[in-house]
């Protein structure tokens, strides 16, 4: 292996010593330029926040009021952009695999839920927005677990070993422990991408080998080999506080604050498309093998919701508001100290017409003894210029226009417009989310995306057991289906629905009840049909079967059957049976590209997932 990872393949026949150094001296120009970045992470952190700290030289009673606008701004366009569990949809790209491609898509949906992806989803684009770039690590998660369970027979406890979780992950990853190569466009052109983690010494054992060496040829139940060696060298040293650790109180500063990262192992994990391997400590290689999965792609995406030309960081939502918001709080000081001024107003004077001045308190009924009523006079402080309050409405205006959160968005002011016309109201949400439709695509396109495609390759190389999950129809219709390995072969398209959903719901949810009122005041006519439009409707709001909502109308009772129509009738009522499983193609399972799926499978897919 080269110096600088020209040759990555190199590093597995070096010994651990050489590895080791020749990967600290390959990573330290991305681990720099982290650095820099951090400073720049940390001031993000503080504007989100408002907990920048105040300047030392203002008095006790002067205002220092913060109001988080930048954390207000960024919150709305989180929940604007995510909404829903993301879904990928499986599309085949061979005939022959079409009912594979509607298998992996049970299996898809499966782990989504099993992953709890719907959680994961706020934080990597949380961390987007106010960081200006988001990671998040795409691996295969297989975990066990002792449980005790009660033997009925014996009513004995018995303890046992289970698969816990055994599927894809989609792990969001702290913007601060990770790094790539400075020349980096993206994560597939990247020449390497570290991941930092911090393991406790129960961690490490747990996902220990039990054999000596790091060399991949060595077999066995964990992971991390010289585990002893690591242990022994002992924990690193804690990396330097973020501003969410100072502004939480867990960062390693003087004065007490606790250390959550006190006695735990500095792990970097340096992955290339051939190699991944695993420094501990930075003295000692835990694990150094080729690329287990088969995509031969690095688990890792990394994403920016506002890009930077050819640079992996992004441009945070923090930088567009940083300037505003420090206006906005010099402005409202400035005007709540001179209320102060105003209302406890300061009085003057004369030298020696008061005999103890700290006597002459402000406060209601008071009573202060003069020779003079010269000798006492209030000081005039002049009001506040109704400037300071145009000044501030036009601050506020830029702030909702440089990050598109104005109050159509936000719903907190709707008075200004016609409500009567709910076209204009339509026209001018659709007109404030297209840049957060923007928003949404990127990490659509650069997180969501790219892991699924990775999620498809790794359920095809590492999926070893039958799969049962309950599938609904277009129609309503219900089936247990039962997936294996061999079901979900073959290669596929995978398109991810819009991340960026939620507002185009809300706009369909819109342009639906704007439809609906618009012919409500001809429904005394009737020669409109209604069906349609609720349908409409119906969907918009995710309504499984929109026909169960209309009353079927009343028939009349049948004739009384004749031969013809008993034997008619049962011939229509077999077809109706034979409806759920219908037969399936002669071409599905044999001489096809792919490798088919079971009958029973096939026949549950084409009811449920008609072509």
């Amino acid at each position: 292996m080269a110096d600088d990872l020209d040759k990555p393949t190199d590093v597995l026949s070096l010994t651990d010593e050489t590895v080791v150094r020749v990967l600290l001296r390959t990573i330290k120009p991305g681990e720099d330029e982290l650095r820099v970045r951090t400073r720049r992470y940390n001031h993000s952190y503080d504007v989100w926040r408002a907990s920048e700290r105040r300047p030392a030289s203002l008095e006790p009673w002067q205002s220092k009021l913060r109001v988080p606008y930048g954390l207000q701004s960024i919150d709305t366009a989180l929940v604007n952009i995510i909404g829903g569990s993301p879904r990928c949809m499986v599309k085949p790209r061979h005939p022959d695999v079409e009912l594979n491609a509607k298998a992996m898509q049970v299996v898809m949906d499966y782990f989504v839920h099993e992953d709890h992806m719907v959680e994961a989803q706020p934080v990597f684009a949380q961390q987007g927005l106010v960081y200006g770039t988001t990671a998040a690590k795409v691996h295969w998660l297989y975990r066990e677990a002792q449980r005790t369970r009660n033997d009925f027979t014996t009513g004995q406890p018995i303890s046992e070993n289970i698969v816990v979780r055994d599927g894809p992950t989609f792990e969001p990853w702290n913007i601060y422990d990770v790094w790539w190569h400075p020349n980096a466009r993206d994560v597939d052109r990247a020449r390497y991408v570290v991941l930092r983690s911090w393991l406790s010494r129960d961690q490490l054992l747990q996902q220990a080998c039990s054999k000596t060496g790091s060399h991949p040829s060595m077999e066995c139940d964990g992971i991390y080999h010289n585990v002893p060696d690591l242990l022994k060298v002992g924990p690193t040293e804690s990396r330097m506080p973020t501003a969410q650790l100072r502004y939480l109180g867990g960062g390693s500063q003087a004065g007490g604050e606790r250390n959550r990262f006190k006695d735990l192992f500095e792990l970097l994990e340096v992955w290339t498309d051939d190699t991944v391997s695993v420094i501990g400590s930075r003295q000692i290689l835990v694990r150094n093998e080729p690329n287990p999965y088969w995509h031969q792609r690095k688990p890792v995406v990394v994403a920016q919701q506002r890009i930077d030309f050819f640079e992996m960081w992004g441009i945070p939502e923090t930088e567009l508001i940083d300037h505003l918001q420090s206006g906005m709080w010099t402005l409202q000081n400035m005007v709540i100290d001179n209320l102060h001024l105003t209302t406890m107003r300061g009085v003057t004077y004369r030298e020696g017409g008061v005999t103890d001045p700290n006597k002459l308190q402000l406060r209601p009924r008071f009573k202060w003894p003069v020779v003079d009523h010269d000798d006492i006079k209030p000081f005039e402080i002049p009001p506040v210029s109704t400037d300071v309050y145009t000044e501030r409405q036009r601050m506020l205006s830029d702030m909702q226009l440089v990050t598109g959160i104005n109050p159509y968005v936000s719903g907190a002011d709707m008075q200004s417009i016609d409500q009567n016309t709910a076209t204009g109201v339509t026209a001018l949400q659709e007109v404030a989310s297209r840049l957060l439709r923007f928003k949404a695509q990127m990490f659509q396109y650069k997180g969501y995306q790219r892991t699924f495609e990775m999620w498809g390759d790794m359920v095809q190389q590492f999926l070893d057991h039958d799969i049962y999950a309950k599938i609904v129809g277009p129609t309503g219709v219900e089936a247990w289906v039962q997936v294996g390995p061999a079901d979900v072969a073959g290669h596929f398209n995978y398109v991810l629905e819009g991340t960026e959903e939620s507002l185009s719901r809300q706009q369909e949810r819109g342009e639906a009840l704007a439809l609906l009122n618009a012919f409500a005041p001809l429904a005394q006519l009737g020669f409109i049909n209604f069906k349609p439009i609720l349908e409409r409707i119906a969907l918009s709001y995710d309504f499984p079967n929109p026909d169960t909502l209309f009353i079927p109308p009343q028939q009349q009772p049948p004739a009384a059957p004749t031969q013809n129509g008993a034997s008619n009738g049962a011939s229509n009522g077999a077809g109706a049976g034979q409806n759920f499983y219908n037969v399936m193609s002669p071409r599905i399972g044999a001489g096809q590209e792919g490798p088919g799926v079971s009958p029973d499978l096939a026949q549950a897919l084409q009811q449920v997932y008609p072509s």
